[in-house]
């Protein structure tokens, strides 16, 4: 006998166009079929992709900053801006981090709707950020690359009396004379720095008050004439043996940068030197 036994709901047996229409009726699983779960939203992978790019950004810029600060070329007001602005994008990014986080929450949960509006707002202040730190740091980067001129001479560190400088020296006018006192405090003498035109040098000459050069005699004078330019020294130790009046110390060029000196006296028998007179930079 026929089985009872219904092959369907119904007591209806399945026939191929009801098999047909189950199947159609199925959700597409290919990889390859335009779901909505295959959608890739591509300003949303822009926003989640900004953090990590910008804090490789940000870090390069402070690297840069840090490795040519001090740089002759390289203003010091815009390696601390860089340094700066790279620092609030970090701290940026980080929040931008959980922001992006959040939207991939909030799109998951039916009915929110994402705030697109501030979303754009930060994208376009940190773009604007990193576009300032990549120009300033670009700026160093190019400047720190810059060779340093030579401010060197073949007359540095000679004494002019042994050269042809000491008979072409003027006085450099203008300035009021540091004096230069011992360390009593008692002023022995006055400070005159000296240019020469025809070698395009700067020393300092002592000039010692009334009695004051005889009364010193076997004490010291400490003479450093320098170039802050490129740091460059002169220094020069000069015995009190006679009583000449007056004392120099060795020439630095100062053709592409100023000179200035600095001299300090120790009377006989003192253990230490008197106050260091410093003259201006010429």
């Amino acid at each position: 006998s026929q089985s009872s036994v219904p092959d369907s709901p119904g007591g209806r047996a399945a026939g191929p166009k009801h098999q047909e229409a189950r199947l159609t009726a199925l959700p597409s699983t290919s990889p390859t079929a335009p779901g909505r779960r295959h959608v890739r939203r591509y300003p949303a992978a822009l926003i989640e992709a900004g953090p990590p790019f910008t804090q490789a950004v940000a870090a390069v810029a402070v690297s840069i900053a840090v490795s040519f600060a001090g740089r002759r070329f390289v203003p010091g007001w815009l390696v601390i801006v860089v340094v700066a602005v790279s620092a609030a994008l970090l701290v940026m990014t980080s929040i931008w981090g959980w922001q992006a986080r959040k939207d991939l929450v909030d799109r998951s949960t039916p009915g929110s709707v994402p705030n697109r509006s501030q979303r754009t707002t930060w994208v376009a202040v940190q773009a604007v950020l990193v576009l300032a730190v990549v120009v300033g740091a670009s700026v160093i980067f190019v400047a720190g690359l810059q060779p340093a001129p030579s401010l060197a001479s073949a007359y540095d560190t000679q004494d002019p009396e042994l050269t042809m400088c000491a008979g072409s020296a003027q006085p450099i006018s203008g300035d009021d004379p540091p004096a230069v006192r011992d360390d009593n405090g008692h002023q022995v003498g006055h400070l005159e720095l000296r240019s020469s035109a025809i070698c395009g040098t700067i020393w300092v000459k002592i000039i010692f008050e009334p009695g004051e050069n005889a009364r010193l005699i076997g004490g010291q004078v400490r003479i450093v004439t320098n170039r802050p330019a490129d740091g460059a020294s002169a220094p020069y130790l000069l015995p009190i043996k006679t009583d000449s009046g007056f004392g120099y110390g060795n020439m630095l060029s100062n053709a592409a940068a100023c000179v200035k000196a600095e001299v300090a006296v120790r009377r006989p028998g003192a253990d230490e030197f008197g106050p260091t007179a410093t003259t201006q930079c010429h």
